[in-house]
């Protein structure tokens, strides 16, 4: 935040004099923001979003299936429409991402209820 703030000054205070290197800075400030917000959006994968559908409802071992091989993380969170018509949000808790410890049911935690449907 100190970068931004310095920046900020001496554009304010100097507008004339904003060099390449402040703008390389602001660039790279902006980069690093962007890949933050990328990583925790891919730590919670919402099944019903990214397949559209919010009529479908899933077990947690179906939902677990949809999760593709890329955006697996653990630690990750898998959010879904669960068979009773509540939206429900897991957690990863398997040592690994094999397949096999990935897809084992009992490596995830929680079945906590969201409020509003579980869109962000």
């Amino acid at each position: 935040m100190n970068k931004v703030q310095k920046l900020n000054a001496d554009f304010i205070n100097n507008p004339d004099t904003f060099t390449r290197e402040n703008l390389d800075n602001l660039r790279q400030i902006v980069n690093n923001l962007v890949d933050n917000v990328n990583n925790l959006v891919m730590v919670v994968y919402d099944v019903n979003n990214e397949t559209g559908d919010y009529n479908t409802v899933y077990s947690l071992s179906t939902a677990i299936k949809k999760v593709a091989a890329t955006r697996r993380q653990l630690g990750m969170r898998i959010r879904f429409k669960n068979e009773s018509g509540k939206f429900v949000e897991y957690s990863y808790c398997g040592s690994d991402l094999t397949d096999s410890q990935f897809k084992d049911s009992s490596n995830w935690a929680g079945g906590v209820e969201l409020v509003d449907g579980g869109e962000f």
